[in-house]
């Protein structure tokens, strides 16, 4: 489920089936990804039986289940997200590979453990420990001084596969452990959830997350706090902290930006989306917008200085004018990113008044 929600969420794809044995679980999650209810079934057997719906599949089921899962959804033509392991067999891990090839569809792995390729790839981790102290240390240990756990692995393997930076450039994410929510969600086991959400650096939680609690349970709003703390804590966080304030500007002139983020989260923004400036007229239109130099994708935890330029046209009409800054979605150009600061109308966030003569 957390593959699909973040797809949804993200606007990168639409979900338009799913498959669930679990009757509430499956209506909930078809409801909050808008899938119509006739295409959420009860097994994969019955999805695919349906046919090609879609232009790739995630399979996120059993390790067990993945082999035969896999097969059937290549022969119908899907690309692949499929969760770690590939199957627990190294000879359908070919045979998958092999029909991958044959019929030229793509197969991504979700992984969990850092190995050589992963750290030479800037590959994103995963875990399924949050909330067991001995697993938590365990993955942490692995990443920052190499995994122990590859299977006849040479010293120099072990080393390579170092990968403690790894949440800068690929995702973090991680489940709660045993696949039990309320063992590791109560006041008693929250801590180390989040200690280990701050130490490898997540932005993403699930399958086995606060989810699974549904609405018409006893317990449904036991853990609020705490998943309140989860939601604060993961991710990015970012706020600008202070700007170079200039009250008064000439058309034509050039105005030099210092500027200070600050990110509260544990984690970068991942995608390459431009910040764009605007000058809004006292109508609420934006007379002039001009792309940004900064790079969201650098504005890791903690304050992060940066310096922008403003380039005034010669021809701008002179008047008082709202310095608004945003950060734009490639796809639609428009702004996108929530920021933890006030305003922000249509996710473009006003700074402060500006007189151009």
């Amino acid at each position: 489920m957390i593959y699909a929600r973040y797809a949804y969420q993200s606007g990168l794809a639409n979900i338009v089936a799913l498959a669930e044995p679990e009757k509430k679980r499956r209506e909930a999650s078809a409801r909050e990804l808008f899938v119509a209810q006739e295409r959420a079934y009860p097994s994969a057997e019955a999805l695919f039986s349906a046919g090609k719906l879609g232009d790739a599949a995630i399979i996120a089921s059993m390790d067990r289940d993945h082999y035969a899962q896999a097969m059937k959804a290549l022969d119908l033509g899907y690309d692949l997200l499929l969760e770690k392991p590939i199957s627990p067999d190294p000879r359908e891990c070919m045979e998958i590979e092999r029909k991958a090839a044959q019929k030229g569809r793509r197969v991504a792995v979700c992984h969990v453990l850092p190995y050589p390729y992963a750290s030479a790839n800037n590959w994103g981790l995963y875990n399924d420990m949050f909330g067991d102290v001995g697993a938590s240390d365990t993955f942490r240990d692995y990443f920052i001084s190499g995994c122990t756990d590859m299977p006849h692995a040479t010293p120099d393997q072990v080393q390579q596969s170092k990968m403690p930076d790894f949440w800068q450039y690929g995702y973090s994410g991680g489940e709660f452990a045993e696949g039990n929510v309320r063992k590791w969600i109560d006041d008693e086991a929250i801590a180390e959830t989040l200690r280990l959400i701050r130490e490898s650096h997540s932005s993403l939680i699930g399958p086995c997350a606060p989810t699974d609690i549904l609405e018409d349970q006893e317990d449904a709003h036991a853990f609020d706090a705490n998943i309140d703390a989860i939601r604060w804590q993961m991710g990015y966080q970012l706020s600008l902290e202070s700007l170079t304030r200039i009250d008064n500007a000439t058309a034509g002139e050039e105005l030099t930006l210092k500027l200070t983020w600050l990110n509260r989260g544990v984690a970068p923004f991942y995608y390459h989306w431009p910040l764009q400036w605007a000058l809004v007229n006292e109508q609420g239109e934006a007379a002039l917008t001009q792309a940004g130099q900064t790079d969201v994708r650098s504005l890791l935890p903690g304050r992060v200085g940066v310096t922008e330029t403003l380039a005034l046209p010669k021809d701008l009409p002179g008047g008082t004018y709202t310095l608004c800054l945003s950060f734009l979605d490639p796809d639609s150009g428009l702004p996108a990113l929530p920021l933890n600061m006030a305003g922000g109308e249509n996710l473009r966030y006003p700074l402060y008044a500006i007189t151009i003569k």
